[in-house]
């Protein structure tokens, strides 16, 4: 297990690069921007951490732009299932698998669903 930032992974990126089998994402680098571009060098920076054939395992908000935690609400990059598709295929995922769980209560969380995701580098 290994604690790894995948915005800013120059320097570490020598050191990871296909290094893990797997590296997981639990409501993370969807909820830590609303920046496209920074959600891409994320996806990108972890897709060069797995080994050809590695997992990438993510759990993340859909419909969101924002998220609530307490009485605070944060960033979140919009997400669907297209989307998705779409951001993981062009940095070079395969998706494997996408579950959609519905949110419980969308009006006062700000998403409507929980993605479950497996790609593969």
């Amino acid at each position: 297990i290994q604690d790894i930032s995948v915005l800013d992974a120059s320097e570490l990126k020598k050191d990871y690069e296909n290094k893990f089998d797997i590296v997981q994402s639990n409501f993370a680098i969807d909820s830590s921007t609303n920046d496209i571009t920074k959600f891409y060098q994320m996806l990108y920076n972890i897709r060069s951490y797995l080994k050809v054939g590695g997992k990438f395992l993510m759990t993340a908000l859909g419909g969101a732009s924002v998220y609530r935690s307490g009485n605070r609400y944060f960033p979140a990059i919009y997400l669907d299932r297209g989307l998705i598709e779409k951001y993981l295929s062009e940095v070079g995922f395969k998706i494997v698998k996408i579950n959609k769980l519905l949110a419980d209560n969308p009006e006062v969380s700000k998403y409507h669903s929980i993605y479950l995701i497996e790609a593969e580098k």
